[in-house]
């Protein structure tokens, strides 16, 4: 069970299953569908700078938390 806990949700990596919108042509912008966070520096997240992105995501779950404890 705690192995589960750590793992957290397993989701089949299948059509319709995506994280991330990349647009590269006519205009660059990179969209995270769950926090609906955008950037345009789409060079830095090819690059792998995906902070931006890991910070909207915790702060979106510890508004989830912070709401189901109130």
């Amino acid at each position: 069970r705690e192995v589960a806990e750590i793992r957290g949700d397993l989701v089949e990596a299948a059509w319709g299953n995506q994280i991330r919108n990349y647009v590269f042509h006519p205009y660059q912008m990179v969209k995270d569908l769950r926090t609906n966070e955008e950037t345009t520096a789409i060079e830095d997240v090819m690059n792998g700078d995906l902070n931006p992105f890991i910070q909207a995501y915790l702060q979106q779950e510890n508004q989830l938390v912070e709401s189901q404890s109130a």
